[in-house]
Order: C-alpha cells, then structure tokens, then sequence
C-alpha cells in the first residue's frame, strides 16, 4: 500500500501506528532468558539507523534457526525469518553456508517491544551505545507518527538528528573508542 501510495502521489493508506502483535508482557521474560538474549544480540545483533529507517537485526547460520525463534519468541515479535542462500559469496570462494535472520523494522514494532525488552537488559559496551542512538532514533520516528507527519519531508531538525544519529553509529562499528558516549 505504501509503495501504491508513493506512485500514485496519495497518501494516509496505511496507519504505520496500527501493528497487529501477539500477546507479550515485558514481566514475564524470565531473567535467564532475557539476559541470555541480550548477551546473544550483544555478539551476533545489530541496531541499525539510516536516515528515516531503523531496523533490529539479528543473523544466525541456517542450521541454528531455533535460536532466531526463540530471540523472536523472548522479545515477543512476529516471526520474519529470511533464509539467504548465500550462493553468490560461495561462487566467490567464501566458505558459507545459509543464513538465518530476524529483522525488525516497523517502528512501532520497535517502540513496543525490542525498546522495552533493552531497556530492561541493556547490552554491554558499545552495543549499549548502539542501542542509546537507536532508541532516539525510534522514538523521533514515533513522535513523528503521532503528529500525523509520516508522510510529510523531514524538517532540517529531524534530517541533522537523523544523521548525527548514522554516523555516530557507524564511527562506533568503525572505531569503538571514537565515541564513548551517545549523542546529546
């Protein structure tokens, strides 16, 4: 619907507020589970922000699906499960097998549960940095939602935030020591 919106120069198709999730409570993560699951995001996740998108990604070999589950399961999302083939990095000469990913990019989605569930087990070390950043990010996006302004251009505020808010990120993958902490 978004996509037909654009082409079509009309808008208001789709409510990105009205996500349809399943029943999850924040207190009923386990503290072993969640503590588990934030130290496998630790290692194998990723927060990403790129001018306007926000998206939680967490990437498994294919054979190790049951740990996507059962990260999708704890941090109560739908599960996106993408199988890659991977044929192209093996045409390469990269030894690979198939890939597995959990990704997350409805704000939203994001707001309510992946937001929540950080907060309560934050990362360690620059990942919690990563996380302060994506969490700004996510909540500019959601307020900007709740202004009825989804559709509308960034202002020059928000485009400098958004940007700021990118490169912070990645001078922190680039150099973990450039940047101790978040964004002001």
């Amino acid at each position: 619907p978004d996509t037909f919106a654009l082409r079509k120069g009309r808008y208001g198709f789709v409510d990105p507020t009205a996500v349809d999730l399943p029943d999850w409570d924040i207190n009923t993560v386990s503290e072993a589970d969640g503590m588990w699951v934030a130290g496998f995001v630790n290692g194998e996740g990723s927060f990403s922000v790129r001018m306007g998108h926000v998206t939680f990604s967490v990437t498994q070999r294919s054979d190790e699906i049951g740990v996507i589950i059962f990260v999708a399961n704890t941090l109560g999302v739908p599960n996106k499960l993408y199988t890659y083939d991977n044929s192209k990095r093996r045409s390469m000469g990269q030894k690979v097998g198939n890939e597995c990913k959990l990704s997350v990019s409805n704000r939203w989605i994001l707001n309510k549960r992946i937001v929540p569930f950080f907060e309560r087990f934050p990362p360690k070390g620059r990942k919690l940095v990563e996380f302060q950043i994506f969490k700004q990010a996510v909540t500019l996006l959601c307020d900007r939602d709740k202004q009825d302004r989804y559709h509308k251009h960034f202002s020059n505020e928000e485009r400098r935030l958004l940007t700021e808010y990118t490169e912070t990120i990645r001078a922190i993958r680039r150099d973990p020591t450039a940047h101790q902490g978040g964004p002001q």
